[in-house]
């Protein structure tokens, strides 16, 4: 089964919804018509998090106010960006 999409524009109008289905698949958010955002749950998050060697995972509510900074200026960056893919 093909992954939903949602614009930024059907966020704003029904957050809600969108975060609650996300909570059980994953969900792409798109802006001006491109793929920008994929929001999944944990569990698969971990699971793939898992099957990467090497790499590095955080607990939002352990992660210090530097990494929660850098988190914050890249979704910016990301949702500001017509070019970022």
């Amino acid at each position: 089964m093909p992954m939903k999409k949602y614009s930024f524009t059907d966020v704003n109008r029904g957050a809600g919804d969108i975060l609650d289905e996300a909570m059980s698949a994953p969900v792409t958010l798109t802006k001006r018509g491109r793929e920008k955002i994929v929001m999944l749950p944990v569990d698969l998050y971990n699971e793939l998090i898992k099957a990467r060697s090497g790499a590095q995972s955080f607990v939002y509510a352990d992660a210090s106010q530097n990494i929660l900074d850098d988190l914050d200026r890249g979704l910016d960056d990301i949702l500001n960006s017509d070019e970022h893919v």
